[in-house]
């Protein structure tokens, strides 16, 4: 299975897939971002699992991707609110995610697995980010889910917010 792996930070999403089996491709904008997934992947015992650590920005890649023709059996995005790019390219979460999932829509194959999409910002929402992947997969059979991730206090008395998400499932 081949996954990619979208503002990949440091790594935990990548070396699970990697663990589990797929060959990874992780991209983040950051270079020390990458440096430490790739010292993770050491402490973790996962070095000589099939990572490509690429430090590029999200969308020219997922473009040049598309160029080659290259797909993938999963996609995860775990975009920012706002990042730069290694050559100074701007990404705005509100302005550049519709695309993007649009985007990285093509890139799936056509029995491709799943698409996760995270977010961690105050003005949108699992609901919200569950119709940009039914507007993108609406040619694709499967089902999509969504809600909010949530650190809970032993007992469950409290919770707090962390994320959204919304996925596809084939």
């Amino acid at each position: 299975m081949r996954i990619l792996n979208l503002f990949g930070y440091t790594g935990v999403a990548s070396l699970v897939c990697a663990a589990a089996g797929a060959q990874v491709t992780h991209v983040d904008a950051s270079k020390k971002s990458v440096a430490w997934a790739r010292e993770n992947a050491i402490l973790s015992r996962l070095d000589e699992k099939p990572v490509r650590w690429l430090v590029e920005d999200a969308k020219k890649y997922v473009q040049r991707e598309l160029r080659r023709g290259v797909t993938y059996d999963g996609i995860i995005l775990d975009p920012p609110k706002f990042g730069r790019g290694p050559t100074g390219e701007t990404w705005r979460l509100f302005e550049d995610l519709p695309e993007m999932v649009r985007l990285c829509g093509q890139l799936l194959t056509k029995d491709a697995s799943f698409m996760l999409l995270n977010a961690y910002a105050a003005r949108i929402s699992g609901a919200a980010l569950s119709g940009l992947l039914a507007d993108t997969l609406k040619d694709r059979a499967g089902e999509i889910d969504w809600g909010e991730l949530a650190l809970e206090q032993e007992g469950g008395n409290r919770r707090i917010g962390l994320s959204f998400f919304a996925r596809w499932l084939s």
